[in-house]
């Protein structure tokens, strides 16, 4: 997968789902979702700072997480806030403008995968109705290269600046 920026996504509001995967379940500490991914085609450092930059002029924004989708072999929990202008929608074209890839063409479907195992259509039926919605206060740099699997950099978005409305 090599290099992309995402959203951390806390495990907890999840934690009877992935229970229900079994061994299939995506590890807790590796839940997120990707808002661009860059693969190989630039250096660690030089995505770290396009993600600084971005994040540095991004306010923080809420997420809601709900419904659940099957794409090939993989579960996932889809995200709520994918119409035109959407704070992560804007989040994601700030970020390709700052290192532009090839990821900006293919079609962009904000989900968090929680199994490695396509449920079937009854199954979808009986899964538990998810409606979470969180504060994104941060975006995060990921290397998920061959022999690493790791955050390497958290970068804060500006803080909504309280009593004003």
């Amino acid at each position: 997968m090599g290099i992309f920026v995402g959203i951390a996504v806390d495990p907890k509001p999840f934690e009877l789902l992935l229970k229900g995967f079994g061994d299939s379940a995506v590890s807790p500490k590796e839940l997120h979702l990707t808002v661009a991914h860059y693969g190989n085609q630039y250096d660690l450092d030089d995505v770290v700072s396009a993600a600084e930059r971005v994040a540095a002029m991004t306010r923080e924004f809420p997420l809601t997480y709900g419904g659940i989708g099957r794409f090939h072999h993989v579960t996932w929990i889809g995200v709520g806030v994918s119409y035109p202008g959407s704070t992560l929608l804007k989040l994601r074209e700030k970020l390709l403008h700052e290192l532009p890839t090839g990821d900006a063409r293919r079609k962009f479907v904000p989900h968090v995968t929680v199994a490695n195992q396509r449920i079937a259509d009854s199954m979808v039926c009986d899964m538990p109705r998810i409606a979470v919605t969180v504060q994104v206060d941060a975006i995060t740099v990921f290397d998920w290269s061959a022999d690493s699997r790791q955050a390497v950099a958290s970068c804060r978005l500006r803080p909504v600046e309280k009593g004003l409305f």
